[in-house]
C-alpha cells in the first residue's frame, strides 16, 4: 500500500507544478484571435507533459491506509478509519449520532 500512497503524492506534486503552465497553454490554444500555428504549438507542448501530471490521474486516498474506495473528501480518510477514530474519541469535534 505504501507504494500507492507515494505514487499518489508524486502525481499530486507533478499536477500542482504543471497547473499554471497547463492553464496558460490551454488558454492560448483556445484563443481564436491567435494564428493557428501558435495554438497548435501550445497544444503540442501540453501533450508532451508527463501523463502523471494530469488531474484525471489523481485518486482520493485515505491518508492513513491508502484505501481509494469509501474515502470521504472532507476528512481525507476512508469510512473505516473514520469510524474507528470517532468510536475511540480521538477525532475532535465529531460524535457518533444516536437517536
Amino acid at each position: 500500500m505504501k507504494k500507492f500512497i507515494e505514487k499518489d503524492k508524486r502525481r499530486r506534486k507533478l499536477s500542482f507544478s504543471h497547473e499554471k503552465d497547463r492553464i496558460a497553454l490551454l488558454a492560448i490554444s483556445s484563443n481564436r484571435s491567435l494564428p493557428s500555428a501558435i495554438s497548435w504549438k501550445a497544444r503540442l507542448i501540453v501533450s508532451n507533459f508527463s501523463s502523471d501530471s494530469f488531474n484525471s490521474k489523481l485518486n482520493n486516498r485515505c491518508v492513513l491506509t491508502g484505501r481509494t474506495k469509501g474515502t470521504l473528501r472532507y476528512f481525507k480518510m476512508s469510512r473505516i478509519c473514520l469510524r474507528e477514530l470517532v468510536a475511540s474519541g480521538t477525532l475532535p469535534g465529531v460524535i457518533k449520532a444516536s437517536w
